[in-house]
C-alpha cells in the first residue's frame, strides 16, 4: 500500500537520470493519436496552434532508446478569420492543408474537422531542437503520405 508520509521524506536512494535519449531523425511510419487546440494573446492578438500527437511505429527504434512509446509533437499555427474560423483563403494555413492533403482530407466542398484526423496514417520525419536546459528533443520536421 502506498504511503504518501513515508514517500515525502524518503522516496530514493538513488541518483536519477539527467538527460532523455531524443528520438533519432529519420522518416517513420506514424497515426495522429491525439490533437490539442491552444490559443493565447500576444501583443493585444489572439493566437490559435493545434498541436498534433504522432505515434511512431518504429518498435526497433523505441526499444534502441529505452521507450514504450514514442511519440512527438507537431505545433501548427491557424490563421483564423474575424469570425473565428479557418482561413482557408490563398497562401493560409498551408501546414495544416498539407497534413490535410497527406491524408486525403483537403476537399473542397466536404466538412472538415481536427477529430478527422485522429488515427489516421501518415509518414513523418523528424528534428531535433535543444529545449529547455539544453536537453534536445524531437519534433516534427515533415508529414507525408504514408
Amino acid at each position: 500500500m502506498f504511503n504518501i508520509e513515508k514517500f515525502k521524506s524518503g522516496a530514493t536512494q538513488a541518483a536519477g537520470s539527467t538527460f532523455v535519449k531524443p528520438i533519432p531523425v529519420k522518416e517513420y511510419p506514424a497515426i495522429i493519436e491525439d490533437y490539442k487546440l491552444d490559443t493565447g494573446n500576444k501583443d493585444g492578438r489572439t493566437w490559435v496552434a493545434a498541436d498534433i500527437i504522432y505515434l511512431l511505429m518504429d518498435p526497433a527504434v523505441a526499444k534502441e532508446i529505452g521507450r514504450e512509446k514514442l511519440t512527438v509533437r507537431q505545433r501548427i499555427f491557424l490563421d483564423t478569420t474575424e469570425s473565428g474560423d479557418l482561413d482557408m483563403s490563398e497562401g493560409r494555413n498551408v501546414n495544416l492543408n498539407k497534413l490535410r492533403d497527406a491524408l486525403g482530407q483537403n476537399v473542397a466542398g466536404k466538412i472538415w474537422g481536427f477529430d478527422h484526423l485522429k488515427g489516421q496514417q501518415v509518414k513523418v520525419k523528424t528534428k531535433l531542437r535543444v529545449g529547455n536546459n539544453d536537453i534536445p528533443y524531437a519534433e516534427v520536421d515533415y508529414v507525408g503520405k504514408p
